[in-house]
């Protein structure tokens, strides 16, 4: 490892946007200006290395405006469904249209009927899943302008897919879930915990009662004053929609009050401790943007509530920003609600990229703010032109080339065709244009060479208060900047190859990335050991070669945190830089494992 290498070379051009420190760094992605139309304007983004993407949105002023009355909706309504799915289709025939929400809360999909509100929640949940999502599909210079108005959302799945559409904005408009219906989340404190006997209580304080059959996907530890994720320096967790074979049995000892009896996984759970339990994990997402979708902008978007995420992107969906959005708590239900989201705030993969963060505020969700990637396959068995593989989050359609890297990670060259595709099962069934058994074989991965979900800037943004790691960037040529990272449960950043073939496959790999002028304040609260970690497991062992490259750390601050700063393998040209420290000591600050090579770790200020 040289840790003064010559590849780091400080650049003096600090006027010029995001200007990459490393010698080597790849060149920049440089759009021209769209050519836009007279209802039209265009936002220029600078990006990675110098490079510049655009995103054009529809000029509001200039659109003809209908109002949402007009369609129907109102706010009186049980279910406005299909109201709103009337005015998608008069605005799909209709592009240059503002069309305006009336103020109100309007509910989406039919209040469950009196005997599912008094039956158990798995009842409520199979009435909600026969719903409808809202698909927008084939809309172009639309302006939907939310002028304050709340959606709750009552659908597992997808609340509103955007499909097919160009130069889409969605303005000033709050959604929310159907929380009294089917809640998100309780907090319970822990009560008489048996090890021994493999017994516990949950006592649900907030709760007058609860029922011994409400749905459980995930127990994690809370800080007992503020209830959010993690306990300072503690992360007990059980994950039950991944071992439900821990919980033998529950039953009500008193109104508020649940004991369990398991067989093992909350025995180190300890009395007096709170926890919050989520009865959603990935169980819908607000957004889906999809299909070949570009242009689309969210500004002013409140998302208070989801059983899943807040936005997910694929499809080759690109060209798409988020402007001074909101994420967390509605902060009038604060008292009563902990947790805005069942997983991630903003999930990207397989995308074609071009896309920013701007301006906004995360909070509370649980899972990641951030996840930026793009899905791996691990090759499970081949046979001449058929391969099994694990591939959870990969896009595999008739027609796509995939490239291979071998058990190592590294690039064979190899590439193959898909000529039929059978994703039924965990492990999928893929037939090739070609005989791949000479150059493929099995724990080799495989990826798809026509989506690339880097190109993006993450910037002045506040993430908070929420499980598992800040922001996930596992996608090349990307910035983060002058963001503010505040009570991270886990690591503040990560950048990874991650592969565990039965549950997830993510991260080809990066090759660019600034993180410059971003706070990090109390990250790693409850105690997973590290700031920022940069690592791969395959299977879990670690990749044979580098994956990471050309990646600068400067100029951040690290504060109130006794963690690990940096935890780093399998990384070449790499500059940590003029970060401020406090908190940690120099010589235990950092820890570089094996495959690193021209890491410059210098000029750090630890105090």
């Amino acid at each position: 490892m040289a840790l003064a290498s010559a590849a780091f070379l400080v650049s003096c051009a600090d006027n010029i946007p995001f200007k990459a420190e490393l010698q080597s760094a790849p060149a920049p992605v440089i759009e021209t200006m769209p050519q836009v139309s007279d209802i039209q304007t265009v936002d220029k983004v600078d990006a990675y290395n110098g490079g510049i993407f655009y995103i054009t949105r529809p000029d509001a002023s200039k659109l003809q405006s209908v109002s949402s009355a007009e369609f129907g909706m109102d706010p009186s309504n049980p279910d406005n469904t299909d109201a709103f799915i009337s005015a998608i289709d008069y605005l799909r025939e209709h592009p240059g249209t503002r069309f305006v929400v009336e103020k109100g809360v309007y509910h989406f999909h039919p209040v469950a009927p009196t005997t599912h509100l008094e039956g158990s929640s798995q009842d409520n949940l199979d009435f909600f899943m026969s719903q409808r999502s809202i698909e927008m599909r084939g809309l172009h210079d639309i302006f939907i302008d939310g002028q304050g108005a709340e959606f709750i959302n009552g659908l597992v799945g997808n609340f509103i897919a955007i499909y097919d559409c160009s130069c889409v904005e969605i303005s000033g408009l709050g959604i929310d879930w159907e929380r009294e219906l089917d809640p998100i989340d309780d907090v319970f404190r822990v009560k008489n915990a048996d090890p021994a006997n493999q017994t516990i209580e949950f006592e649900f304080f907030q709760r007058d009662s609860v029922d011994a059959g409400m749905r459980i996907q995930a127990i994690t530890q809370c800080d007992p004053e503020s209830y959010t994720f993690g306990a300072k320096g503690s992360s007990k967790e059980w994950y039950y929609y991944i071992n439900p074979a821990g919980l033998r049995s529950i039953e009500n000892v008193s109104a508020n009050t649940l004991k369990l009896t398991h067989t093992g996984p909350l025995t180190s759970f300890a009395d007096g401790e709170v926890y919050i339990l989520r009865h959603h994990v990935y169980d819908g997402t607000v957004f889906h943007l999809a299909e070949g979708s570009r242009d689309i902008t969210f500004s002013s978007v409140n998302i208070f509530g989801s059983p899943g995420m807040a936005l997910i992107v694929g499809g080759g969906a690109s060209h798409y920003q988020m402007l001074d959005c909101f994420v967390g708590v509605d902060p009038k239900l604060a008292d009563r609600h902990h947790v805005s989201l069942g997983a991630d705030a903003v999930h990207v993969a397989n995308s074609n990229g071009c896309f920013r963060v701007k301006g906004c505020d995360m909070s509370r969700q649980g899972d990641d703010a951030i996840n930026v990637h793009d899905g791996l396959g691990y090759i499970a068995s081949v046979d001449g032109v058929c391969a099994d593989m694990y591939a959870a989050a990969m896009q595999l359609n008739v027609g796509d080339t995939l490239t291979f890297k071998d058990k190592d990670f590294v690039e064979t060259g190899y590439k193959a065709a898909i000529i039929a595709a059978d994703l039924s099962g965990t492990l999928k069934h893929i037939t090739f244009d070609r005989d791949i058994s000479e150059y493929v074989s099995a724990d080799f991965t495989a990826w798809n060479i026509g989506v690339d979900s880097g190109n993006y800037v993450i910037t002045d943004n506040y993430f908070h208060e929420n499980r598992a790691r800040g922001i996930l960037l596992q996608s090349s040529r990307g910035v983060c900047a002058d963001n503010r990272f505040y009570k991270i449960q886990g690591q503040g950043l990560r950048i990874v190859m991650d592969i565990i073939p039965a549950y997830w496959q993510e991260g080809t790999g990066v090759d660019g990335l600034i993180v410059r002028n971003n706070v990090f304040d109390m990250c790693d609260y409850g105690n997973w050991g590290r700031l920022i970690e940069i690592s791969t497991s395959i299977d879990g062992r670690s990749a044979g070669a580098p994956v990471f490259r050309n990646v600068e750390i400067t100029d951040n601050v690290f504060t109130n945190s006794s963690s690990l700063l940096l935890d780093a393998s399998n990384v070449e040209k790499m500059i940590f830089s003029r970060n401020s420290v406090s908190g940690i000591a120099e010589e235990s600050a950092f820890r570089i494992g094996n495959l690193c090579n021209d890491l410059s770790l210098i000029d750090n200020r630890f105090e």
